[in-house]
């Protein structure tokens, strides 16, 4: 949840600083959530185990939407700096890489979902 507070905020000061509805954050949230479940719906149902759970494909959805409204800003993690849009392409290969890899009960095509969803959306509104 922090990673919503710290990308949250700053997204809904960008929204509004340009002129957007505050109402687009939480259709951001809830649709990048929704469509994450769905997504993973689709590619698990025919696993035993499948669930959803969490609010980590709204997460995705936001920093996404985050990410591509501000593609050339850079992310300063550790020694390396790391422009936006490279991030999104990043986060969605380490989703992908993960599934094949670690065959852990993690909704990874959720996650994937949500990402796709909050950038798709931030393209249309921007």
């Amino acid at each position: 949840m922090a990673v919503l507070y710290l990308f949250g905020i700053d997204l809904e000061i960008k929204l509004v600083a340009l002129n957007m509805h505050t109402v687009i954050m939480p259709m951001v949230f809830i649709s990048a959530a929704l469509i994450g479940a769905l997504l993973n719906l689709s590619f698990n149902k025919h696993k035993i185990e499948f669930s959803i759970v969490g609010a980590s494909n709204g997460v995705f959805g936001v920093v996404a939407a985050y990410l591509i409204l501000n593609p050339k800003e850079t992310i300063h993690f550790m020694p390396l700096a790391i422009p936006n849009f490279y991030l999104v392409l990043l986060i969605a290969m380490i989703c992908l890489i993960n599934h094949k890899i670690l065959k852990t009960r993690i909704d990874y095509f959720g996650h994937l979902g949500g990402l796709l969803m909050g950038a798709t959306l931030m393209m249309i509104i921007k």
